[in-house]
Formats: C-alpha cells, structure tokens, sequence
C-alpha cells in the first residue's frame, strides 16, 4: 500500500492548519519540520500539537531542531 497521497495530504492539512492558528505563512524550518515526517503517528502528534497548542508553543514546537 502506498502512503504517499495520504501523506501528502495530511501534510497539506497540517500546514493550512497551522496557518490559520498562527495567522501568518509558516517559516522554513517550521514547514521543514511538518514535511520531513512521513511517519503516521508522527503525523497524529504534529497534527493534535497544532489543535492544542496556543501560538507560542505552536511556535516552538514547528521550529524544534532537536526533534529532527
């Protein structure tokens, strides 16, 4: 089964998501961040941290270079 398209999307998701909580385009390391994953749980965790976290910690949390 090929997880590309699913993938695709979920990272298209995540980034528009993500864009209307921070209200602005979303930087490099922070788009970086989304679309070096390709694992589904991966996904799931970025994808809640959006939903929860308020703009600051959204923040911090796009931008974490230790979690590469």
């Amino acid at each position: 089964m090929d997880n590309g398209k699913l993938i695709r999307r979920w990272h298209k998701a995540i980034i528009t998501d993500s864009k209307k909580h921070l209200k602005r385009d979303l930087a490099g390391d922070e788009l970086s961040f989304i679309t070096s994953r390709a694992g589904l749980i991966a996904l799931e965790m970025i994808e809640d941290a959006v939903k929860t976290l308020d703009g600051g910690k959204l923040k911090e949390c796009l931008s974490s270079k230790d979690n590469k």
